[in-house]
Order: C-alpha cells, then structure tokens, then sequence
C-alpha cells in the first residue's frame, strides 16, 4: 500500500492507494483505501467489490498532441496572477459543488460532507496554482474573471488538465478553445495532453471526441473504509 500524505493531511485519517487486492495490510485500521482499476481489468473490478470496495467514479480519459499555434485567437485570455486566485475558487465552487448535473466522487455522502467537498476543491486549486509546473490562464470581463483553465507539467513532455471554469455568462465564446491555446502558446513547444473527466460527463466526452482526441483509459475508482 502506498500513503497518500496529501489526501492523508487533508482528510484527518491514513489514506492509501493500492494497485491490487494482495497489497492490503491486514493490521490498518482508521484509514481509507482507494483503488483504481482499469476497464480491462474484470477480475479485479469483481475482486474488488467482493472484499467490501465501494465504486465510487468511474473516469475518462483522453490524448491528444498539441503544439504553441500565435495564429490562432486567444483574445481575452491572460495568464492567471495571485489576485485572480480567489475568483478561480469561486468559479470552480460554482461550476462543480453548485452544480447538481455534476457528479464527482467527492459529493459522495458516505466519504464526504459537503463542507469536505468545498475544502477538497479549495486546496487542491490552491495547491496546483502554487506549482512552478503548473499554467494557469483566465478570461477577464467587466464582473471580473469569467473563466479559467489549469495544466500542469507531468512529466518532460507530458501535461494533465487539472481543472477548468467557465461562468454561464461567458459561454459560447469558446473560451475552452481559447485557454486551451493560450495555455499550450506559454509552454511554447509540442506536449502531450492527457485530459480526463467521469464517464458521466457526456457533453465534455463528446468535445473530446469531436476533437479527436485518443480515448487511453478508462479507470473504475473504488474505496474501502476500514
């Protein structure tokens, strides 16, 4: 089993990650276990629901390759500053935790209050924005910031989408497209992208498909209280 300090300090008990059922330490007790398993992977899906494993989201994943294009419009997008961190809390409080369409493992009741929820959220943008290897971009009206889009490094070549906004007041503008390319100008060479949502999420599955990007995963993610 592997410890997962972030997810151990934020919520107040051991939690672990395990990659097979044989990993489970027998003598842990208070602790929460995760377990992602691949689509491909039926035995342990039903391993993992024998022994107690609750499924709580299923996740999407896409690739694409994406290069730095200044002739394409990123009008309206900027990099993001400190003082903008803030209202990117408060887009993504209303565009996923207000938003009842929306599910995400963290609005599990059985794993999460509401107010763990909101907090999961807060610190984790708090805690992607503050990287050096993450990238940041907004788009900025007369109410202020309107949408926002966060990538971060993974490996030398290889970025993750982290997390995106758009306030309903700024739709159909293609701000997503914008961000996007605004993002990928600052990095300022060819990367890999590695976008992923909940297999419930069927208007952003279909974006990447209409995208073209490559489906690569599909995880189920289960967890064990013990």
């Amino acid at each position: 089993m592997k410890k997962n300090d972030w997810m151990t300090d934020f919520y107040g008990v051991d939690w672990f990650e395990i990659t097979s059922i044989d990993e489970i330490n027998p003598g842990v007790e208070n602790a929460l276990i995760e377990w992602r398993v691949s689509a491909q992977n039926p035995d342990s899906i039903n391993k993992a629901e024998s022994n107690g494993f609750k499924l709580v989201e299923s996740a999407i994943e896409f690739e694409s390759q994406v290069t730095p294009d200044i002739s394409k419009d990123t009008s309206e997008i900027e990099l993001a500053k400190e003082e903008h961190l803030d209202q990117i809390i408060d887009i993504t409080q209303k565009c996923f935790l207000d938003n009842n369409d929306l599910y995400t493992r963290f609005k599990n009741k059985e794993f999460f209050t509401g107010e763990q929820c909101r907090s999961y959220y807060e610190a984790s943008i708090k805690n992607n924005f503050s990287k050096q290897s993450t990238v940041t971009v907004v788009s900025q009206d007369e109410e202020g910031i309107s949408a926002y889009y966060m990538i971060r490094k993974v490996d030398e070549n290889i970025y993750k989408g982290v997390m995106t906004g758009v306030l309903p007041r700024a739709r159909g503008k293609r701000l997503h497209a914008k961000m996007q390319q605004a993002s990928f100008n600052a990095i300022g060479k060819t990367i890999t992208v590695i976008n992923s949502t909940q297999l419930s999420n069927f208007n952003t599955i279909k974006s990447h498909i209409r995208a073209n990007r490559i489906l690569s995963k599909i995880d189920h993610i289960f967890y064990l209280r013990v």
